[in-house]
């Protein structure tokens, strides 16, 4: 009954549809700051502390992670 739980995620993907509750919760935690430089008014200071928050996204949903995180990214 998790809101963010796996078979939440697989619900959404049954439906063929992006996790829109995952989104949520990675919005209300600033993930696109993440990948933005400090300088620049982001939390970017490491790549390899990047990697690692993204990885958690990626395990819980790998459509998520690339939908909502790398393509951020790129």
């Amino acid at each position: 009954g998790h809101p963010l739980g796996f078979t939440a995620v697989l619900e959404a993907d049954e439906r063929a549809e992006m996790f829109a509750d995952g989104e949520s919760a990675l919005d209300a935690y600033g993930l696109n700051a993440e990948f933005v430089p400090v300088a620049h008014g982001g939390r970017l200071t490491r790549v390899d502390h990047l990697v690692e928050i993204m990885r958690t996204v990626y395990r819980r949903d790998p459509c998520l992670g690339l939908g909502y995180g790398f393509s951020s990214f790129i």
